[in-house]
Parts: structure tokens; sequence; C-alpha cells
């Protein structure tokens, strides 16, 4: 061991990496946050435990009856909605704050959905998030992450247009990128819909409720 020698944790750029990933970071603290709301709040607000039941039945009714293309189908058709919701906020001023609380509200119905499953289902519960619901929605929510980051930087180049001294920029190329990164990212969501539907045929038959 060499006498004197100090670390340097300089070059790992920790200040460097937060201002590049600030956009995914607060995307991950707003879901994060939404999750740990909805897994505390769940037993407060009758309507959420209400709507929260008609989903679960909903959820397992139809993938017990439904075959692979189908569910498949009707996965990427719900996260489509979600993902152009995403894309019209971020073409507005109000972007940099409407699509944290998009994401806020897909933790919160995630979190709703595993406190249901805890403590109505226990053991079983846990089994069928670990093994059905969580892949699927993992997968999902990192698309939607990344979709949020680029939301949010072009709601904010909008707005500093609006500003006197705000920067110049042709905003016709800026959003033509941003188009093609959602139209991306929505067409890589397909893989979360492929999970859930392999999740569903294969290891559905194992639950019962």
């Amino acid at each position: 061991m060499q006498r004197g020698k100090v670390l340097n944790f300089s070059k790992y750029q920790i200040i460097e990496f937060l201002k590049t990933n600030a956009y995914s970071l607060i995307g991950v603290l707003f879901i994060a946050l939404g999750i740990c709301l909805g897994l505390s709040l769940f037993d407060n607000f009758k309507i959420v435990t209400y709507l929260i039941e008609k989903f679960f039945s909903l959820y397992v009714s139809f993938r017990q009856e439904s075959k692979f293309f189908k569910i498949v189908l009707y996965s990427f058709l719900k996260s489509l909605l979600l993902f152009f919701l995403m894309f019209v906020s971020g073409t507005t001023l109000f972007g940099v704050v409407t699509v944290p609380l998009t994401l806020s509200f897909c933790g919160f119905f995630y979190g709703s959905a595993v406190a249901y499953l805890y403590s109505s289902f226990a053991i079983k519960g846990v089994a069928f998030n670990a093994v059905i619901f969580l892949p699927s929605s993992l997968v999902l929510i990192v698309f939607f992450i990344f979709a949020a980051r680029y939301a949010m930087i072009f709601s904010l180049n909008i707005a500093r247009l609006t500003l006197p001294n705000g920067m110049q920029c042709d905003l016709f190329l800026q959003f033509k990128d941003y188009s093609l990164k959602f139209l991306f990212l929505t067409l890589g969501s397909i893989s979360a819909a492929l999970v859930d539907g392999l999740t569903a045929v294969s290891m559905l038959r194992f639950f019962e409720f």
C-alpha cells in the first residue's frame, strides 16, 4: 500500500452525473413517492379501495379468458394512452409539472394495487405481485421514466422561449427529435405488453382467487 495516497472522489463525477440525469432522477423520485403514498394510504380512501378491487377482478378475469395476443394488444393500448398523455403534456408550458404528477399517479396506482394484494391475499398476493404483476409493470415504468425525461426537457425548452432573453432555437427540429424519441419508447413498451402476456398465459393458472 502506498503511503500518502488519497482517494479522489472527483473522478466519479457525481455532480456531473446528477446534472446529466436530473430529469430521470426526478421521474424515479415521483414514481417512488407515488408508490409510497399508494402503499400507505390505500385503506384511507374507500373510493381507491373500490377501484382497485374492481381493477383486480377485471385484470384476472380478462387474462383468464383471453389468448396471448389479445392480452398483449390490450396491455399495449393501455400504456399507449399514458404515453400519449405524457407526449401532449410535454408540448405545453405546464409539462414540467404535469408529467411528474402523471408519474406519481402511476406509482400511486401500482402502490395501491400492491397494498390490496398484500392485505387481501397475504402470501398469495406477494407471489402474484412478484410473478405476474411486477415484471411487466417494472419494464413499463422504465420506459415511462425515459419518456417523462424527454417530455420535461421539451416543455422546459418551450418555457424558455417565452422568456424575454430566452435562448433561440429551431423548435421544429426539437419537436421532430422529441416525437421520434417518443415513438421509439412507445414501440419499445411493447416488450412490457409481451411480458404481461407471457406471465399471464404461463403463470396465472397457478393462482385461484
